[in-house]
């Protein structure tokens, strides 16, 4: 098993099977099943985990990290400028033209070889595309995040009841969720339907 960090703002997992802490098993147990080993599960259905979230996975792990979703959480290149191309924390609010700009100066300042590396481990094939498509591609991916990121902080601000009724509007079932994954379940709609 690999042990691995989500880096995007939330990411899903489908198959495989992962180790998971108590806590961590307790908020996705409908869709787990529990293997002979103890703390490793069989994944059964759609389970989500949030940026900095740790867990031991076996599946597609190349995937996964090429994707730009998780990286190998024994490395020590995860959390630092490389993963954040547009600088800045991710708890800054800034307008979407300000951020596209920024990303786009930031992406523009890099050499070609730094430039292939960010988009290989975005899982973005360049080989078919000049140095400005690169950029735009790479610049469109993280754009996404950035704006997935700040659609999960607004809605964490919200008080339970804002919350429910966000849900409602956008037609996700609360349930009895837990506010985290309410939360991510509002933010991938709303972010689906902005798309």
């Amino acid at each position: 098993m690999k042990h691995l960090i989500v880096i995007a703002a939330f990411m899903t997992l489908m198959s495989g099977k992962i180790k998971l802490t108590e806590e961590q098993y307790s908020a996705r147990a409908f869709a787990l099943r529990k293997t002979n080993d103890p703390d490793i599960y069989e994944i059964d259905g759609k389970i989500g985990f949030k940026k900095g979230e740790e867990f031991f996975y076996e599946g597609d792990v190349e995937r996964l990290i090429k994707s730009g979703h998780v990286a190998d959480a024994d490395r020590d290149t995860v959390g630092g400028q490389e993963d954040n191309p547009a600088g800045g924390s991710s708890d800054e609010k800034t307008k979407p033209e300000e951020l596209k700009d920024g990303i786009l100066k930031e992406l523009r300042s890099h050499k070609d070889k730094k430039l292939g590396k960010l988009a290989e481990s975005l899982g973005i094939k360049i080989e078919k595309f000049v140095r400005d498509e690169v950029i735009g591609l790479i610049a469109a991916r993280l754009y996404a995040e950035k704006m997935f990121e700040q659609i999960v902080d607004d809605l964490e601000e919200l008080t339970d009841e804002q919350l429910s009724d966000k849900a409602a509007e956008v037609g996700v079932l609360a349930g009895n969720m837990k506010k985290d994954d309410l939360v991510f379940a509002i933010a991938e709609k709303i972010f689906e339907a902005d798309k």
